[in-house]
């Protein structure tokens, strides 16, 4: 099978393909975490180019990955278990004001 990969910031109809796959696919209460619920819809307004999209030879999206800019310099070993959550919270004083994100 050949593929192609391609962001969102390449290709602004992958975001009706993504939301579809994720409603379809993922378990209910991924839908309705306090950061998701909050944050989800600015990382595709503000980082499409690291919402990455796997497209199959017909077009259909068949994989992708959510991701946003992180800088550490630490050991790895030294990232907290929280998760995405942790990160999202921890750019808050980088692109977020208040409830406004802020990009740059």
């Amino acid at each position: 099978m050949n593929y192609k990969i391609q962001n969102l910031k390449e290709d602004k109809k992958l975001k009706e393909s993504h939301w579809r796959i994720v409603q379809e696919l993922w378990p209910p209460a991924m839908l309705h975490l306090n950061t998701g619920t909050k944050y989800w819809p600015k990382l595709e307004e503000y980082f499409p180019e690291y919402q990455i999209f796997l497209i199959s030879d017909n077009g259909d999206v068949i994989g992708f990955a959510n991701t946003i800019p992180l800088s550490w310099n630490n050991d790895l070993n030294d990232l907290p278990d929280r998760g995405w959550d942790w990160l999202i919270e921890r750019n808050k004083g980088l692109y977020f004001d208040e409830n406004i994100w802020i990009h740059y």
